[in-house]
C-alpha cells in the first residue's frame, strides 16, 4: 500500500482509513495492513454513500434499515394524512410522493 500510494502522490489518513474483507460463510479473514506502522481497522461493516456494506455480501441490514426508516416517516405522516383541515390534493401528492415509492421499494425487498 506504501510503494502505490506514494507512486501516485497521494496522503493517507489511517485513523480514517478502513478495509473490509468480503467472504462467504461465518469465517473471518484477519488481515493486517500497516501505514507507517499503523495499523489500518478491518470491519465487518460499512457505510458508503448512504448504502450498507457487510463482510458476507448480503444486504439485509441495509434493506431493513431503510425499510425501518421510511416506516418513521409513514408513521410521522399519519396524522397528516387523516386530517380533516389539509386538503385532499395536498394528501394525494404526499401519498404519491411519500408512500407509493415506499410500498413499491419494501415490495422488491
Amino acid at each position: 500500500m506504501n510503494g502505490s500510494v506514494k507512486k501516485k502522490g497521494m496522503k493517507v489518513n489511517v485513523s480514517k482509513t478502513k478495509m473490509m474483507v468480503f467472504e462467504r460463510g461465518e469465517s473471518t479473514t484477519e488481515c493486517n495492513i500497516h501505514k507507517e506502522g499503523e495499523k489500518v481497522e478491518q470491519v465487518k461493516e460499512f457505510v458508503y454513500l448512504g448504502s450498507l456494506s457487510t463482510n458476507d455480501g448480503k444486504h439485509d441490514k441495509d434493506i431493513e434499515g431503510k425499510v425501518n426508516t421510511e416506516n418513521k416517516v409513514n408513521e410521522a405522516l399519519l396524522p397528516t394524512m387523516n386530517s380533516k383541515s389539509v386538503s385532499r390534493e395536498v394528501r394525494l401528492a404526499i401519498h404519491y410522493r411519500s408512500l407509493i415509492p415506499t410500498l413499491i421499494f419494501a415490495s422488491k425487498s
